[in-house]
């Protein structure tokens, strides 16, 4: 304990954790204070009543009575003493208690910066010492508007001037009270979010994805969480400079607030990667808003410092309930394990975590797992064996196909195959829809698809939609090739020699059966 002076700022520092009670006593005597440090409260108020104090920081919860009583009870003593509570598990009403019964200046919860506790430490000092000044100045309003009125008769020009002075300094007091205020929300606010992008920090998500677990598991909701990483943000950052970077990551922040719904939320959990959390949205609500959000900053320019750029992202995706989510931190490892997929397969796409692995939709095409290659490969040489008609082997095919690359029961990609005469004309089509808007673009890519007998990539003619036309083709690898038809998919495919594997097992089945 340092030495007490007359100037010096007195202190009373009320904790029962020893750790806690020992850093705030350093910490305040580093910054001149004496300090004062109890772990109970009649300690504390044996020690008020003796000497007066300036500032009294408490833990809540302390033997014989609770930091909102102590506080009371020394500003009793002292009604101008600066106070400040302290707590782990505050909730709401504990707040609101703190500040009409305990009057105190502020409210900390732990754990808590070394610089953090300072400021609020100083603000609460000013404000009480605002508030006394207010007080005196109260005092000598009263005496000068007592002196005014006994000479009003005589002097009722001077009682007018000191009514506007009075009313200047009313004026003043409030703009400081406002100002202390305003710094209070602000430091608030501080708290909890990210000074670049001023959405909420790594720190207060992991608060909100324990609470929205907790919640989601006891009223057996859904909740889901994506994690978003920014495509080659290093390399953007080291061509262009951080300044051009940090401005990127904040128009990429307002993009983000503006997709999601006031009820997610959005933070900053580290550099270039950002997590949103989705309560009560399933997995097909979540990979859906997931992929309108990797468009929307697909097709979004992004400003610099006089130059525009384009940005892509990859997202992982995750629902609770699911059978390898038990608690918080397996829904985050499971958004960041598809995240992880997502960047490792090509990057701008949205990875989907479910129980039998990661699911790609959207972006640049989809992506299986090995363990689901192997049972379409599987299910695919089965149809060798099935005594069925032609166009009964084609639809069980695409369906099968539908199956293992669709991510949701209602997806619109389309699934098609061509088939091809020996004179070189179609003669057979199958497709997953009913209706054949597309049929004559895929006869067109079909005849190209004939002549170059490589996987060809084609717009429909009204750009809603992108194919892979794969050929199907009998005795690969041998001079005398030749095409069976043309396998179609509405998608950019990544797995070009698995859907050549496929589309060649195929043309095996095909020719077991009569034509």
């Amino acid at each position: 304990m340092t030495a007490k002076n007359k100037n010096q700022i007195k202190a009373l520092v009320i904790d029962d954790e020893p750790f806690i009670k020992n850093i705030l006593t350093i910490l305040l005597e580093m910054e001149g204070y004496s300090v004062s440090p109890f772990d109970n409260g009649l300690d504390a108020i044996k020690e008020a009543k003796k000497s007066k104090y300036n500032i009294i920081i408490s833990d809540y919860f302390l033997p014989h009575m609770n930091g909102i009583e102590l506080i009371q009870k020394v500003r009793e003593l002292h009604p101008y003493i600066a106070s400040i509570l302290i707590t782990g598990v505050g909730d709401e009403q504990t707040i609101i208690d703190a500040f009409t019964k305990g009057h105190v200046n502020s409210y900390l919860t732990k754990p808590f910066s070394n610089e953090e506790i300072l400021k609020i430490t100083r603000l609460a000092l000013k404000e009480q010492e605002i508030k006394l000044k207010e007080d005196r100045l109260h005092e000598e309003l009263q005496e000068q508007i007592k002196e005014a009125t006994r000479q009003l008769k005589e002097k009722n020009k001077l009682l007018k001037e000191k009514e506007k002075k009075a009313k200047e300094l009313y004026e003043k007091l409030e703009k400081e009270q406002k100002l202390v205020k305003n710094k209070n929300i602000l430091l608030q606010k501080l708290s909890v979010t990210d000074g670049l992008t001023d959405l909420y920090n790594h720190r207060y998500f992991q608060r909100r994805i324990k609470e929205e677990f907790i919640r989601a598991k006891r009223y057996s909701l859904p909740l889901s969480c994506l994690m978003i990483d920014l495509d080659d943000f290093k390399i953007l950052n080291d061509t262009h400079g951080h300044q051009v970077g940090d401005r990127i990551l904040t128009e990429f922040a307002m993009v983000l607030n503006n997709s999601i719904r006031q009820v997610d939320m959005a933070a900053r959990y580290g550099g270039e990667e950002f997590v949103v959390l989705l309560p009560q949205i399933d997995t097909e609500g979540a990979s859906n808003m997931a992929e309108r959000f990797r468009m929307a900053v697909e097709l979004h320019r992004f400003s610099g410092t006089g130059k525009q750029f384009n940005i892509t992202v990859s997202i992982g995706a995750a629902t609770y309930p699911a059978g390898d989510i038990k608690i918080e931190r397996d829904l985050l490892r499971a958004a960041d394990t598809a995240l992880y997929r997502a960047k490792n397969t090509g990057k701008n796409r949205v990875v989907v975590h479910t129980p039998m692995g990661e699911k790609a939709i959207g972006g640049g095409g989809e992506i299986l797992t090995i363990a689901e290659k192997r049972k379409l490969l599987s299910d695919i040489t089965m149809l060798l064996n099935r005594n069925v008609s032609l166009n009964e082997l084609l639809k069980i095919f695409l369906n099968r196909l539908k199956e293992a690359y669709d991510i949701g029961p209602d997806s619109d990609m389309l699934y098609a195959i061509m088939l091809i005469a020996k004179n070189g004309e179609p003669f057979n089509f199958i497709s997953t829809r009913v209706n054949g808007n597309y049929k004559e673009d895929i006869l067109k890519s079909a005849k190209e698809v004939v002549k170059s007998r490589e996987m060809y990539l084609f717009n429909t003619k009204d750009n809603e939609n992108v194919f892979s036309a794969i050929p199907i083709i009998t005795d690969p690898g041998t001079s005398d090739e030749s095409v069976i038809g043309v396998l179609n998919i509405s998608t950019t495919i990544e797995d070009k020699n698995f859907i050549k594997d496929i589309s060649n097992i195929l043309s095996i089945a095909i020719k077991g059966v009569k034509i």
